[in-house]
């Protein structure tokens, strides 16, 4: 299948001057290069597909030119064996670069993540010790009365004993009977 210009339709041939293409460098679109010289003298001088793909200019300077577009060459023969090797080798360059950035990007999501994770285990232990601490002081609190009330029952126990020994050492007096209300 012969390749052809995406606006005006026409086979795209690297061998007559009249459909040769030309490939957009920004976007990587490719059309012929009647079209391609139509759209750097007609305005809006921006992509006909519309996709903006111009990262190396500010957005007021998107406008294309001569310069933006290449000429590539288009064959349906067979490349030479070198050739295929060569582009398979670029491809994988192309492929290792892009799996490099995102592995970078990952590696800095994660250094974000790890450092998030890091001061919210920080703030834990930071509460962690301040409620170990507090439960200590309790613990403390708590055995001191715990020896206060120890004390007061040994006290109490005393007295007891005490008021059971001064009990046990008092006479029983005799109480003389008195008649309640009667008099003789």
């Amino acid at each position: 299948m012969i390749p052809k210009c995406p606006i005006c339709s026409s086979h795209l041939n690297h061998e007559d001057i009249d459909s040769r293409p030309v490939l957009l460098k920004a976007c990587g679109h490719v059309l012929c290069f009647p079209c391609f010289h139509s759209i750097t003298k007609i305005p809006p001088f921006l992509c006909p597909f519309r996709c903006g793909a111009m990262p190396d200019r500010p957005a007021a300077q998107h406008r294309l030119n001569v310069k933006d577009g290449r000429f590539v060459h288009i064959s349906l023969k067979k490349a030479e064996p070198l050739q295929d090797t060569n582009a398979a080798i670029e491809k994988r360059k192309a492929e290792l670069v892009r799996a490099r950035m995102r592995a970078q990007r990952k590696c800095k999501q994660l250094k974000t993540d790890i450092t998030t994770h890091t001061s919210l285990i920080r703030n834990q232990e930071r509460v962690a010790a301040r409620r170990a601490k507090h439960v200590v002081q309790e613990a403390a609190k708590a055995e001191r009365l715990r020896a206060e009330v120890a004390q007061k029952q040994n006290a109490l126990y005393k007295l007891h004993s005490r008021l059971s020994d001064l009990e046990g050492r008092i006479p029983v007096a005799a109480v003389p009977y008195q008649s309640h209300g009667t008099t003789r």
